[in-house]
C-alpha cells in the first residue's frame, strides 16, 4: 500500500503543478455500464450513468473528450 500511497501522492503532486503553470490535465476514464444502469434524457443526447464497474481513472495528455480536464486538485487524506 505504500507504494501506491507514493504514487497517488506523484500524481496528484504533478496534476497540480500543471493546473498551476496553466497547463491542461485531463483525464482517461475506463468503465462498464450495469444492467439498467444508464438512461437517456427525452431528446436522446445526454445519457445519465447511475450505475457503473471502474476498472480504471488515467491522466492523460491527450483526452479523447477535451471536457475531461481536471480543475482542481485536493488534498489526499492517508487517515
Amino acid at each position: 500500500m505504500r507504494l501506491a500511497a507514493e504514487a497517488l501522492e506523484e500524481s496528484r503532486k504533478v496534476a497540480q503543478e500543471r493546473i498551476e503553470a496553466g497547463k491542461g490535465v485531463y483525464l482517461s476514464i475506463g468503465y462498464g455500464i450495469n444492467p439498467g444502469g444508464a438512461t437517456f434524457s427525452n431528446d436522446g443526447m445526454t445519457r445519465l450513468l447511475s450505475s457503473l464497474k471502474l476498472y480504471e481513472v488515467s491522466q492523460v495528455n491527450v483526452p479523447m473528450l477535451d471536457v475531461a480536464e481536471l480543475t482542481g486538485i485536493k488534498a489526499i487524506d492517508h487517515g
